[in-house]
């Protein structure tokens, strides 16, 4: 575990990680992205071939309201995303500044004079 988390090159492997775990997750959405158009061209055929077409264009009607609603989601997380990388990239060099402060009196022996 000390050579993953204390060291270069194993937080250079856990960020990398990190990244490929983000890929991973997106392709497992790639089939349902790819059978979603066919699954609703045949769902609205459906709906409308046994009740009416008004029914399938009023389910239409609600299914692309939803997707432009997911779209508008889906940017404001985005952007709080965004937001909160920046502060986190800000903290994150603040405690890396800390620790090398502490690591450089540790490694000339002024613990003394800081206490």
């Amino acid at each position: 575990m000390k050579s993953l988390s204390e060291t270069s090159s194993g937080k250079l492997v856990s960020i990398i990680s990190s990244d490929l775990f983000q890929v991973e997750r997106g392709l497992a959405f790639t089939p349902l992205v790819l059978a979603s158009p066919l699954v609703n061209v045949l769902s609205f055929g459906i709906v409308g071939f046994v009740y009416s077409w008004e029914y399938a264009g009023i389910i239409f009607l609600v299914w692309v309201v939803t997707v432009l609603m997911q779209i508008g989601t889906g940017a404001c997380g985005m952007k709080q995303k965004r937001a909160e990388a920046m502060y986190t990239d800000q903290r994150l060099g603040y405690v890396n500044d800390m620790v090398v402060g502490a690591r450089t009196i540790k490694c000339y022996g002024w613990e003394s004079n800081y206490l």
